[in-house]
């Protein structure tokens, strides 16, 4: 079954990275965002990222 040989990639990356996305993803195949909702995530996302700006922030009042 394919989602063996992604569990064991998870669990060999052990606490080197984040894997609740990688979870996130084989819970829930089917509900992925559709590319007309995720087109302008990703684009500001890239902003922000340019204009050097931090996406783990916390948000603050000025």
């Amino acid at each position: 079954m394919v989602l063996d040989g992604v569990l064991s990639m998870l669990d060999e990356a052990g606490t080197e990275s984040d894997i609740r996305p990688a979870l996130a993803l084989l819970a829930a195949p089917d509900s992925l965002v559709e590319p007309d909702e995720l087109n302008p995530a990703v684009r500001r996302a890239m902003l922000l990222l340019a204009a050097g700006g931090d996406p783990h922030r916390e948000l603050e009042l000025e």
